[in-house]
């Protein structure tokens, strides 16, 4: 069964956010407030989602200089 994921809204001329599993840019939202692509959400299980939290983190760590770490 897959998860259930909402479009953000947003235009293509905006920015997208990584999904929180495998990082491809997205418009797709889980409802704990983290992005998920729809291919994502297809295989991926509740347990498995991060946090907000770990999400974020995990972001900072990866792209320093976006988020003034660098």
């Amino acid at each position: 069964m897959s998860l259930q994921v909402t479009h953000d809204g947003t235009p293509d001329r905006e920015v997208q956010e990584r999904c929180c599993m495998c990082r491809t840019p997205t418009r797709y939202w889980h409802r704990s407030d983290v992005a998920l692509c729809q291919q994502c959400a297809k295989t991926t299980k509740l347990v498995a989602l991060p946090t907000k939290k770990d999400w974020c983190a995990k972001e900072r760590a990866l792209m320093p200089k976006i988020f003034g770490y660098n």
